[in-house]
């Protein structure tokens, strides 16, 4: 059994699938997403687990394996945690729902195959509990168009010795990690001379070509881009700029990938109403507190 805690505060997930490689991904891209993450190979180990700590927060559970099925596991579990949350994640919708024919308000589920950035945004919204509970509907379809409603934790990293927070991640080893295979949108808060490194850093991880925006630039967003947008300065951004980015990025009709920078926490300007709250939760993907 592994864990991995991060040094601030952030949701338990205990992870639970028989193949190696899938639970050892998961933990390692939630960690490095902000979690707190433990791993079982089954579900005897994960009741196990789950005696000897304090409750998790959420399940993530592959249905079919040896031993003990995942919806079995989560039945147990919520016997002892009643606010568990349960995602599970199978490529057998079929015997997730062979007895029943809906979810409980605490479960919901994606089909195999996934993304990185799917997996976070459904971990996110699992949390939050605003998922999909329809019988057979997925909770998180590639092409469905949403804007989730809670943001991921904020990673605090430095940047060179920028910072001399001794609980910090180094930014250009295990934070540039995630970002070299799984693409998410990015958020990088903090000084300006910190971002831009970090910039530098994020170049061969993010997808080509690069393209840069400042909301104080005439020109509107490219209209045919495939790859990263770069903006620096985005909580200088208007309402009508906050709108065109949204509008543009839910119109894109291949993968893109948005990198934003802000000399301060956008949270609280989404709060006083000057943030737009579906633009902040569709860039906050992934967050740097530099």
């Amino acid at each position: 059994m592994e864990n991995h805690a991060p040094t601030n505060a952030a949701p338990r997930v205990l992870i639970v699938d028989d193949e190696e490689s899938v639970r050892t991904l998961a933990a390692r891209v939630l960690h490095r997403a902000g979690y707190q993450t433990a791993v079982a190979a089954d579900g005897p180990e994960a009741l196990r687990i789950a005696e000897g700590q304090e409750p998790f927060d959420l399940l993530v559970a592959d249905v079919v394996m040896p031993g003990m099925h995942g919806d079995e596991l989560a039945r147990r579990l919520l016997r002892q945690e009643p606010d568990l949350k349960v995602l599970y994640v199978t490529g057998h919708r079929e015997q997730l729902f062979a007895e029943r024919t809906t979810l409980g308000a605490n479960e919901t589920f994606l089909e195999k195959p996934i993304t990185i950035p799917v997996l976070i945004e459904a971990v996110s919204l699992a949390l939050s509990g605003r998922t999909h509970r329809l019988a057979h509907e997925p909770l998180a379809d590639p092409t469905l168009r949403r804007s989730p409603r809670m943001a991921t934790p904020a990673i605090r990293v430095r940047v060179d010795g920028m910072i001399a927070d001794p609980d910090a991640t180094d930014f250009s080893g295990d934070a540039l990690a995630i970002m070299a295979f799984a693409h998410p949108n990015v958020l990088l808060i903090g000084p300006v001379a910190a971002t831009d490194r970090a910039l530098t850093l994020l170049r061969p991880c993010v997808r080509p070509p690069i393209i840069s925006w400042t909301p104080h630039e005439a020109h509107d967003l490219p209209i045919g881009l495939f790859g990263t947008l770069v903006i620096r300065g985005i909580e200088t951004a208007d309402r009508a700029q906050q709108s065109q980015l949204y509008i543009w990025l839910d119109g894109r009709p291949g993968p893109v990938q948005v990198v934003a920078t802000s000399a301060a926490p956008l949270f609280p300007l989404v709060i006083r109403g000057v943030f737009d709250e579906h633009l902040y939760y569709r860039l906050n993907q992934l967050c740097f507190d530099l």
